[in-house]
């Protein structure tokens, strides 16, 4: 899956729960389709399910827009 679908996949989701933070989104739907992503991101303490932080957010998408391009599953 590239990166811009596992966001195309996040806006879906979205969709779905509009009551959901965006990070919150971010992070369930990554445990859902990469789930070692998700545990790699939540042990270099890039976990955002809890926040509205932009910067945090941003930092998270940049890292796993790294892994997806870099390792794609």
């Amino acid at each position: 899956m590239t990166f811009d679908k596992f966001l195309d996949t996040v806006r879906e989701y979205q969709q779905h729960h509009p009551a959901q933070r965006y990070g919150q989104s971010v992070m369930n739907v990554l445990r859902s389709i990469r789930p070692e992503l998700y545990d790699r991101a939540c042990a270099e303490n890039l976990d955002i399910f809890y926040t509205n932080d932009s910067a945090e957010i941003d930092a998270t998408l940049a890292w796993l827009e790294q892994r997806f391009s870099h390792d794609p599953a």
